[in-house]
């Protein structure tokens, strides 16, 4: 063997630079050169092509590899320094002298380490280590890009050590010619007291993401605490669990503390995503992170599990000690689940399937049992009374604090009528639990929280029916928006009334004209039932007159688009979209007699939005059509200094054809037929004032009493049957101005109130604008 030393300053005069160290090369397979970096000594490595890369061990020393430098193991001891840049480090293995692996830390030495790629073929990636023994000061690594692969472990940080990784990817395999407690796969070993700062980094290992662990008993006895801290990073598993807390060398059990930051993931192959074994405990906190897995911890085990910070857990937990939900976050349960202690503050729980809470659903119910309940928070459920089914949480000992139960409405009726269903027990305590919205709603009817004694010290939390049939949003919207159709019809039918008139007071010509409106209307249906309607449209049309012997005749076409709102209390609305077309005519006797006479069909498309009283919303549409007809008669006065008076007398009739509405929240609605017969007797007094240039002003107020006689319109909400009446009487007002501007220009408009039995119109206006021929 030849040995060549050099001690003392070497230069490498293509990079310009000194360093200060002592090489030792030595002729390994593949003819490999062995570095080595004595104490207070410092090499500097620089790429170089023309080199085999070599194995180093830094002793004390300071080691730099700078940007595309090559090396095999690199082991730092005593107190060592490591600075390494944008290199490759790639052990073989067996063909260098270091088994270590990649990168090895011991002894107090540290390593700053940017953009590299570290790579084991036969030990971990990287080792970050105490002394042999494990005693003394830890080593520490800041890694920042790039990434770590070893075989057995990615990284194995051990005893006091600290490790900080960010934006690294660290990858673990199976070493299966290995004997050693990691052969399977692991991402990340966390020893002993050593601690993990994990930001934007991902961790994988064949078998587990990570493992946590007490150091052997017997070198020291008192390092069983192990930390990792993740930040925006994933960890997982390949066939196993994503994190394990466990005793590796059987002799002492390990207590972890973990906590799982902003945004980051945990993924087992298994479906695990936190295993706790071999007597060993784990404090494991959630913040800003949603995580989808199960939690199983060992008998003799211990898991305490906090979420905060909007964070979510979706999983099965088995054998939890305690669980903690905060500030807005949730677990999302997946089957039944037991626990000992629940704490929540501001936190939710939710009864459901693996994805989260499905509020669609009706079956599948879970029972959450609890030792005790604390704080304040909600329990989102299911029920299906139908089926006299539902989840229920039970607490055996003492439940205090305020609690919401938010239960999921339907639309759906219970088979057979009305039905209890508990929901809540608790054996002791002062706990209160309430309904979200104050009420549930289950179909057609709303349903109350009761709370009952169970006669040994507990109570119980009933779901039952509200005495006297109260109707859920959902049924008061349907039965609304069934009721709709004729005041929609009735807003639409004021333009042509109005149109009508022109043609009497003004040139008696044909021609052209259109007028835009809108009205309000308060309506109260079915006893329990009130909304405003909110319309607006236009209308237009042309007419031509006929010959006749006496007086005018005039017919002519007319179509048109509405826009009706309906408001309901609570944020539940619904809307009427109405396509018309009609026809018309008017006949005017030399002497004021006249009769107007109206057909008018039209396509109604309805829709609602129900906001459901625990605040989730549910819609449905259907379309119809409509036809009616109206005939006015009366007679145009004449009196002096060109005033006038025209009393009147008007029959309408509306026919709706019946349809059925499915609601996504389960509800049904439908009517065979709605029908309408409104009568009405009135006047309007006006005065004509001429204008110098021609033409006219006529103001005018009108006074009417209307009878709505139709009162057996029936509607079905599911299979409950209502009387859908408007009928009654109702008084009305106006004040309008036409004005006849030139030969075959003329404007109005118009402004109504209204108010009646079951209908108040507040305002109805209307402008419009005629053009003769």
């Amino acid at each position: 063997m030849i040995i060549n030393k050099t001690i003392g300053v070497l230069a490498r005069a293509n990079k310009h630079c000194l360093s200060l160290g002592i090489l030792i090369a030595l002729p390994f397979a593949n003819q490999a050169y062995a570095g080595q970096v004595a104490p207070g000594g410092e090499f500097v490595l620089y790429p170089d092509p023309t080199k085999v890369p070599e194995t180093w061990d830094v002793a004390g020393g300071m080691l730099t590899v700078l940007p595309d430098a090559q090396s095999l193991g690199i082991r730092a001891t005593a107190g060592a320094t490591l600075n390494i840049d944008g290199a490759s480090i790639h052990s073989p293995g067996t063909a260098t002298p270091l088994s270590s692996g990649g990168v090895y830390l011991t002894g107090g030495s540290a390593a700053t380490i940017n953009n590299s790629d570290i790579v084991s073929d036969g030990s971990f990636g990287m080792v970050v280590t105490n002394d042999l023994g494990n005693v003394g000061a830890g080593s520490t690594a800041t890694v920042t890009g790039g990434s770590i692969t070893g075989m057995g472990a990615g990284v194995h940080l051990v005893g006091t050590s600290t490790l900080s990784l960010t934006g690294v990817s660290v990858i673990g395999h199976a070493d299966g010619a290995a004997n050693h407690d990691f052969k399977e796969g692991i991402g990340l070993t966390v020893v002993g007291d050593a601690s993990a700062m994990v930001r934007q980094s991902s961790l994988f290992g064949d078998e587990h993401g990570v493992v946590m662990s007490s150091l052997d008993g017997g070198l020291a006895p008192d390092l069983v605490n192990p930390v990792l801290v993740l930040d925006g990073s994933t960890v997982a598993g390949g066939t196993g669990s994503a994190i394990v807390v466990k005793d590796i060398y059987g002799t002492k059990p390990t207590h972890a503390s973990i906590e799982v930051n902003n945004g980051s993931t945990l993924t087992g192959g298994n479906g695990v995503i936190l295993e706790v074994v071999d007597n060993s405990g784990v404090d494991f906190s959630v913040s800003n992170s949603h995580l989808i897995g199960n939690v199983v911890v060992e008998a003799g085990s211990t898991a305490d599990i906090s979420l905060s910070n909007s964070a979510s857990l979706t999983g099965h937990l088995d054998n939890v000690s305690s669980l903690a939900i905060n500030s807005g976050s949730s677990w999302n349960m997946v089957g039944d689940n037991t626990l000992a202690v629940l704490n929540l503050d501001g936190g939710a729980v939710n009864f459901g399937s693996a994805s989260g809470f499905d509020r669609s659903r009706i079956g599948g119910f879970h029972r959450l049992d609890l030792g005790t309940l604390a704080g304040e928070g909600t329990f989102r459920m299911g029920v299906n009374l139908a089926a006299g089914l539902g989840d229920f949480l039970n607490v055996a000992g003492a439940a205090t604090g305020n609690h919401a139960l938010d239960i999921a409405n339907t639309g759906v009726d219970p088979i057979g009528g009305e039905r209890d269903l508990q929901v809540v027990h608790t054996g002791s305590g002062d706990a209160n639990f309430g309904a979200i919205g104050g009420q549930v709603d289950v179909g057609t009817f709303v349903y109350d929280l009761e709370e009952r004694e169970d006669g040994i010290g507990g109570k119980d939390w009933f779901l039952v029916q509200r005495p006297g049939d109260i109707l859920t949003p959902g049924a008061k919207s349907v039965i609304a928006l069934f009721s709709a159709a004729p005041t929609v019809w009735y807003g639409e039918m004021t333009t042509l009334r109005s149109r009508m008139g022109e043609l009497r007071n003004g040139n008696q010509e044909g021609g052209f004209w259109m007028r835009a409106y809108g009205n309000k209307q308060n309506l109260s249906v079915a006893g329990q039932i009130n909304y405003d309607q909110n319309q607006q449209g236009i209308s237009f049309g042309a007419d031509a007159p006929l010959p006749t012997q006496n007086g005018q005749w005039l017919v002519g076409l007319m179509g048109g688009y509405s826009n009706s709102r309906l408001n309901m209390k609570g944020g539940t609305s619904g809307g009427v979209d109405s396509f018309y077309a009609g026809a018309y005519s008017t006949w005017l006797q030399d002497d004021g007699f006249y009769i107007d006479a109206l057909i008018k069909a039209n396509r109604f498309q309805s829709r609602t939005d129900v906001v459901m009283s625990d605040g989730y919303k549910a819609k449905g549409t259907f379309d119809n059509v409509g036809i009616g007809a109206s005939v006015e008669a009366g007679k145009h006065i004449k009196l002096q200094d060109n005033w006038f008076v025209e009393p009147y007398a008007q029959l309408s009739a509306l026919w709706v054809s019946g349809d059925t509405i499915h609601l996504d929240n389960g509800m049904k609605g439908s009517t065979g037929k709605t029908d309408s017969l409104l009568g009405k007797v009135g006047t309007h007094v006006g005065r004509r004032f001429p204008l110098d240039q021609g033409g006219f002003v006529q103001p005018y107020a009108k006074l009417a009493i209307a009878q709505e006689f139709a009162k057996n319109n029936e509607v079905k909400v599911n299979n409950n049957r209502f009387r859908n009446d408007i009928s009654g009487g109702r008084g009305e007002i106006g004040a309008g101005l036409s004005a006849q501007l030139t030969d075959v220009l003329q404007v109005s408009a118009e402004f109504d109130y209204s108010k009646g039995d079951n209908i108040e119109q507040p305002w109805g206006m209307n402008v419009g604008l005629r053009y003769n021929f």
